[in-house]
């Protein structure tokens, strides 16, 4: 597969950037403000790994930068989502900040791609996605399926699951085959196509009564 084609897969995240702005007026006052952040911080990575790759530069320190601030706004989105609980989503984040520090600054360099951090937040996400999703089965059994924290928390959970399965080959790299690591990373890619619909469509059913439920 060319570079070409993992860039268009990447930039179908420029779907649910486009949904939310369309939708912006209930993504903010719903609540879904970092989840639309996130995507469009998601987009604006994307844009300048582009540039850089193209132009013979590696990609490495703004995506080891982007992959924190993404990590810190999904669980901002999960705080908001749960805001009896904000301690333990600061603890989280607290938590996390000093594995990417030791990742990056510490055991690597911020220059190299490094997969420490990014397999413990996405088993994070996926941690706190499954907590989500279990509130909603439990207090929200109707209209699940068009429920939007419901498609967000679907999609997140299929991307880093995923993710967290690619990562765990890179740190044993040199074991593999570097045909393997491509089509995981291929098929990682449709995955965060996937999720860019889900997201999107979230976005889209977003209503004007609220759609999160406190607890």
């Amino acid at each position: 597969m060319s570079f070409e084609f993992f860039a268009a897969l990447a930039f179908t995240i420029i779907i649910p950037v486009v949904t939310g702005i369309i939708k912006f007026r209930q993504v903010t006052s719903h609540g879904y403000l970092p989840v639309f952040l996130f995507v469009c911080i998601g987009f604006l990575n994307n844009v300048l790994s582009y540039y850089l790759i193209k132009k013979g530069i590696s990609n490495h320190l703004n995506s080891n930068i982007y992959v924190l601030i993404g990590f810190l706004i999904v669980v901002w989105q999960f705080a908001v989502w749960n805001a009896e609980d904000k301690k333990r989503y600061w603890l989280v984040s607290v938590i996390l900040m000093l594995v990417w520090l030791s990742d990056n600054l510490i055991i690597n360099h911020i220059w190299d791609n490094n997969s420490i951090f990014r397999f413990f937040a996405s088993f994070a996400i996926l941690f706190l996605c499954l907590a989500q999703v279990n509130k909603l089965i439990f207090f929200h059994t109707s209209g699940i399926v068009s429920n939007p924290v419901f498609l967000v928390c679907i999609g997140l959970m299929l991307y880093y699951s995923f993710k967290a399965f690619v990562e765990t080959f890179y740190f044993f790299s040199w074991v593999f085959d570097t045909t393997l690591i491509i089509r995981l990373n291929i098929t990682l890619g449709f995955v965060d196509m996937v999720t860019n619909v889900l997201i999107s469509i979230a976005f889209l059913c977003i209503g004007r009564k609220t759609t999160y439920y406190p607890y």
